[in-house]
């Protein structure tokens, strides 16, 4: 999937002089005094813990109405083990625009040789791009990360990406220092942990009632969307459930099929996959084998008679075919409208929010200030 096995993964750990750095200022032993590193690597899991999980949090609205945030994820399998040797401060893809590669390979590259990668808002704060950066083992330099609202890219690790960010001045490409060195690889386990689409997915799924998929044997999801053209959220969901509700024993039947989500797109089905949206880097023909052996016809039968557990509209502004049939047959608490637009302000929402879970990837400010929602995190 375009990534490049070079030299330089070395840093599967933060280093023994950096922890026992870390000791030293610890105990006041800044002056000289002697710290055994064997106690001190020991010691690094209290000194130097894992990033704290995602909070768990959604708004409480009116009416008893709930809005959940989701976020753009990324493939697994796109994500380095290690902290790459690094040959630039900042990728060159900031002076020559992302996709001007022609191949995902040497964009992954660029990244992974860079110890920052540029980033920005876009129409929206939530980018596969800041995922990209992160998953080569560099450091997003987001412009403008402390304006993200509190209720969007609530999984993004803003703390420790901004920590990075303010390091910068200091650092240098052919020597990294075992701060940046370190907390990279803090931020790849976070990102193994809690931005892969099996996470996202494993994440819905939870908030639709079943917290372990693999508990619920045969666990079946009906996936619907109305386009099979290029939607990151909707798309990069579909591929980490396809994989969390298959653990399972289950099935996911995603209709309609996007084609350019499955091995052989461009290869005499539909269009090259340099001609999709981003170039179909990250995203595209990223499913196959057993993710396509489902049957799809028949639909509307099979949901009066509730043949599926869960329903999931992926992409509510492109379209949400048996909309009406399915909110006959499905309560509330088993349907899920997934929005993965930029921040707006949309009715459909608000409406949708009394028929089933509302899932939202643009949370803007105006939930809690105009519309009366709150904030309720669990505990």
């Amino acid at each position: 999937h375009g990534l490049v096995e070079g030299e330089g993964c070395k840093d599967v750990e933060c280093t023994a002089k950096y922890i026992e750095g870390e000791m030293r200022r610890a105990s006041g032993m800044d002056g000289g005094g002697k710290v055994d590193v064997m106690e001190a690597m020991i010691t690094a899991t209290i000194l130097l813990p894992p990033l704290p999980p995602p909070p768990q949090k959604h708004l409480k609205c009116p009416n008893d109405q709930r809005l959940y945030p989701i976020s753009i994820s990324i493939p697994a399998s796109n994500i380095v083990q290690c902290v790459p040797a690094k040959k630039n401060l900042h990728a060159p893809t900031a002076n020559k625009g992302p996709y001007s590669f022609s191949s995902e390979q040497d964009y992954n590259l660029a990244y992974r040789e860079s110890m920052y990668g540029n980033t920005t808002r876009k129409s929206g704060y939530d980018c596969l791009r800041h995922y990209e950066i992160l998953a080569a083992g560099s450091v997003p330099w987001f412009e403008g990360i402390a304006s993200i609202p509190p209720m969007t890219m609530v999984t993004w690790p803003r703390a420790a990406v901004s920590d990075l960010m303010e390091a910068r001045d200091g650092e240098a490409p052919s020597s990294p220092s075992d701060f940046y060195r370190c907390q990279t690889n803090r931020l790849l386990s976070y990102a193994r942990d809690h931005l892969t689409t099996l996470a996202a997915a494993r994440r819905l799924l939870a908030t639709m009632g079943y917290p372990d998929p693999r508990a619920a044997s045969g666990l079946k999801v009906l996936f619907l969307s109305g386009s099979g053209g290029v939607d990151y959220v909707r798309d990069l969901l579909l591929h980490g459930l396809k994989s969390a509700v298959r653990s399972g024993g289950g099935s996911v039947v995603d209709w309609s099929r996007p084609p350019h989500m499955y091995e052989g797109y461009g290869e005499g089905e539909g269009g090259e996959a340099g001609e999709l949206y981003g170039r179909g880097f990250t995203y595209s023909r990223r499913l196959g084998g057993g993710d396509d052996d489902v049957y799809r016809g028949d639909l509307e039968r099979r949901v009066r008679e509730r043949e599926f557990d869960v329903v999931v509209f992926g992409s509510v502004h492109r379209g949400m075919p048996l909309l009406e049939v399915v909110k006959e047959v499905y309560g509330r608490e088993e349907i899920a409208f997934v929005d993965g637009e930029d921040e707006h302000e949309c009715r459909k929402v608000k409406e949708l929010m009394r028929e089933g879970k509302v899932f939202m990837r643009e949370i803007g400010e105006h939930w809690v200030e105009e519309e009366g929602c709150v904030v309720v995190e669990a505990e």
